[in-house]
């Protein structure tokens, strides 16, 4: 299917939250009860830190020192060999590497809701990847979703998009759905 411009949605039950910037990198997004933490330096991969039980931001600022393994946040198909990715395209040229860095990040407020947007930017082609975190402290929720945009002069093909990507570490874990 090629598409100039697509929006996707995916929700995840959470609790109230806040959006706090605890460094020139990172990003953290709480809840009543937990945190996301995302590592988001302009020019580099948008990395997932955390996601768990609500945490400082002193913990959150120790977090990139004190990880393991880093998680991309929104994986892209090409320049790594990864076993799964958020996204894959065929470019116009035939070529079907990516490489999406940090461009920007932006937050706002919108009837009662806090949307944290990360800007990507793809290091050779014009494409522009935002995801987005929206967050309502009344309801409870917490929804992400990506913005793909091509700016390339022909179509591109879409062969993989997800609304969003949220590693699971092994251990003692739960997994259900509504």
């Amino acid at each position: 299917m090629n598409w100039k411009s697509i929006t996707l949605l995916f929700a995840t039950i959470v609790s109230s939250v806040t959006v706090t910037e605890i460094s020139a990198k990172n990003v953290k997004i709480d809840t009543q009860n937990t945190s996301l933490v995302l590592e988001a330096e302009k020019g580099k991969k948008l990395r997932h830190l955390y996601y768990g039980g609500k945490i400082s931001e002193n913990d959150a600022a120790a977090l990139r020192s004190a990880s393991g393994k880093i998680y991309s946040a929104y994986p892209d198909y090409g320049m790594i060999t990864l076993p799964e990715t958020a996204i894959a395209m065929i470019h116009s040229d035939g070529d079907m590497t990516l490489d999406l860095v940090v461009d920007g990040i932006s937050s706002t407020h919108d009837n009662g809701a806090d949307i944290t947007t990360v800007t990507l930017k793809d290091t050779h082609y014009p494409v522009v990847v935002k995801v987005n975190y929206k967050t309502w402290k009344d309801e409870n929720v917490m929804e992400t979703w990506s913005e793909i945009t091509n700016n390339e002069k022909s179509p591109v093909t879409l062969t993989r998009f997800a609304s969003g990507y949220l590693p699971i570490r092994s251990g003692n874990v739960w997994l259900s759905s509504l």
